[in-house]
């Protein structure tokens, strides 16, 4: 974070929606009517990027997920008002497996839309980032996705953690965002 701030951007750091716990389970289909700490953390994001579009001095919003924020950021990214970058740490999450989600990600139907594959795929036109995937996440599918609508320079992925350098190289490399301050939500 200090590197963007010497850099000249702007930062906004977020703390996404900490309590923790299942549904509780006396209550029959609790997540029909109420919001799941996924969908929580997922708001959290989207509100963080709506203040920094409000900004008149904001002209680029770029948005990284880190850590537990990882995950979030990338389901916000299909529901997001349009940002110009988004990079994110996966954790090495396990894409494909309903037990994963069930652990990690709780949000009912979700492999049934995709899971995070169509997180991912929702806005093509936007540099994605995705690190930390291991051997586990789908990024594979999400690059042949990105190749076969010819938008392959647009996604970039890593089985390992990127540094605080190397996300700074990949945002200095987005035409809008080498010119202007940006936004940073974490």
């Amino acid at each position: 974070m200090d590197e963007l701030l010497r850099a000249g951007h702007h930062v906004l750091g977020v703390s996404l929606f900490a309590r923790s716990s299942p549904p509780p389970s006396e209550i029959q289909f609790f997540t029909t009517y109420n919001r799941t700490d996924t969908a929580n953390r997922v708001q959290d994001v989207l509100t963080a990027v709506g203040y920094l579009r409000s900004l008149d001095d904001v002209r680029s919003v770029a948005v990284i997920g880190t850590g537990k924020a990882g995950l979030p950021t990338l389901l916000a990214r299909a529901l997001a008002p349009p940002v110009d970058a988004l990079a994110t740490d996966v954790g090495g999450f396990a894409s494909d497996d309903e037990q994963a989600y069930l652990r990690e990600l709780f949000v009912p139907g979700i492999l049934g839309a995709g899971g995070l594959v169509t997180a991912a795929l929702a806005d093509i036109e936007t540099p994605l980032l995705v690190h930390k995937t291991g051997a586990r996440f789908a990024s594979s599918s999400i690059a042949d996705a990105y190749r076969a609508v010819g938008r392959e320079s647009n996604f970039t992925s890593s089985a390992e953690p990127l540094s605080d350098r190397a996300l700074m190289d990949w945002l200095e490399k987005i035409p809008n965002l080498a010119s202007a301050p940006a936004g940073r939500a974490r």
